[in-house]
């Protein structure tokens, strides 16, 4: 246990500390960049729009008309 009156050893602490802290957010930020490059933010568009009320922008995709015999 280190004497925590001496900066000497309460350092390799706080560098072990800072170590761990910089690894989970380096991971974090390269979770949300996988999650955005698998398309999982898509349906926020969506949701503005429908959240404003906005009608230039289809909600979903356009059906293709299906022939009738």
């Amino acid at each position: 246990m280190p004497k925590w009156s001496t900066l000497a050893e309460v350092l390799p602490v706080y560098q072990i500390v800072a170590g761990l802290t910089l690894a989970f957010a380096a991971l974090a930020v390269g979770a949300l960049v996988w999650a955005w490059r698998a398309g999982i933010f898509d349906h926020v568009e969506d949701l503005k729009y429908r959240i404003l009320d906005v009608e230039d922008r289809p909600l979903a995709k356009p059906e293709f008309p299906t022939r009738r015999s």
